[in-house]
């Protein structure tokens, strides 16, 4: 259904603000005296700074709800803005791909790209047609779902406890929207609390079929990189093949408009992903739960020989690091961090 415009929006100058910095503090008090003394109101706001990066994006959701357009959400709108607004050239319609592409292999990709986007197409009675879902296949996820691990433990040895199996718990996280599927989150009725460890996490997530794309999952040091170049290399061909769409006229009202309509699009992005699955095939995963638990082995028997002498000592930050599609224990790190466990005041290493 196409939304009703409205009313077109004409930015003015409505408010006089000014920083408390930027007066002394004789000049506040004198000048909230003054407009005391006057009748005049202050008013509660928040104010956006013109060189914040949140300034046009804010304008852009104050426009779509005078447009009477569903209004923006704001996680991760600065990549959205891109998309929404109009753009007039391959290049730059190549740079917003490859963009897209980068964000579509992160954990935010749950809660941002397959929610509510919205974008225009270049013939005008697609203009309306929303959902950045319906630019890529919904296979096109990040490619592992990931746990993250760290080596710090806390200083009470109750809480390093997982409270479902008693195992030592490492300290560790999940990404927000993944921890809120199979937890649930801070409002969720059946969020039972207390510690869980990645084991017990993975098991839960796949008892409600919670499952990787690719079925593999990942325990790691930090959030991964799909593999070295790998969206980079799919989008680049994308925007290749973007760039080289004969230009077409833009209606005349729509100047601005992109050069290349929803659907080309979305057989560009299927034919490049497609491609890349038959030249990279995912290495089918083997008995991934039993693996992780033999990867969080020597992580716990150091959690327990492990009583730090100061609340305040910070810890090695890497311990193991592997991915169970090709899962091998880096061995230099684990040594480092075991030998940096034993120094009373280290401030950890990572191994090479």
């Amino acid at each position: 259904m196409k939304p009703s415009v409205t009313q077109a929006l004409e930015r003015e100058e409505r408010y006089i603000v000014i920083k408390r910095k930027h007066l002394e503090e004789e000049q506040e008090r004198g000048l909230r005296m003054m407009l005391g003394l006057n009748g005049i109101k202050l008013i509660d706001a928040v104010v956006v700074e013109a060189d914040w990066p949140e300034y046009e994006p804010v304008w852009k959701m104050i426009e779509d709800r005078v447009a009477g357009r569903p209004a923006s959400d704001t996680a991760g709108d600065a990549l959205r803005e891109g998309l929404w607004r109009t753009i007039d050239s391959a290049p730059q319609t190549g740079e917003t791909i490859l963009a897209i592409c980068a964000s579509a292999y992160t954990p935010t990709a749950f809660d941002t790209w397959w929610q509510d986007g919205w974008t225009h197409y270049s013939r005008p009675e697609d203009k309306w047609h929303g959902g950045v879902g319906k630019w890529f296949p919904t296979h096109w996820m990040p490619r592992e779902a990931y746990i993250a691990a760290l080596s710090q433990p806390s200083p009470d040895e109750g809480a390093c406890r997982c409270d479902a199996c008693g195992q030592a718990n490492p300290v560790w996280f999940a990404p927000s929207p993944l921890w809120n599927l199979v937890v649930g989150g801070p409002d969720a009725t059946d969020d039972p609390g207390g510690i869980v460890c990645p084991i017990c996490f993975i098991e839960k997530a796949e008892a409600a079929g919670i499952m990787p794309s690719d079925g593999a999952w990942l325990l790691t040091n930090e959030a991964p990189s799909p593999g070295e170049g790998a969206h980079d290399k799919i989008a680049t061909s994308i925007c290749q093949t973007v760039a080289e769409i004969p230009d077409r006229s833009s209606p005349d009202d729509q100047p601005d408009m992109m050069l290349v309509t929803a659907d080309e699009l979305h057989t560009i992005v299927t034919c490049a992903l497609e491609n890349d699955a038959e030249l990279n095939p995912v290495p089918s995963p083997d008995d991934s739960l039993g693996r992780l638990r033999e990867a969080l082995e020597p992580f716990a028997a150091v959690l327990d020989e492990y009583d730090p002498p100061d609340e305040d000592d910070a810890t090695p930050a890497t311990l193991v690091v592997g991915s169970v599609t090709d899962y091998s224990l880096d061995l230099g790190d684990f040594r480092a961090a075991r030998e940096a466990l034993a120094l009373s005041n280290s401030k950890g290493s990572r191994g090479e």
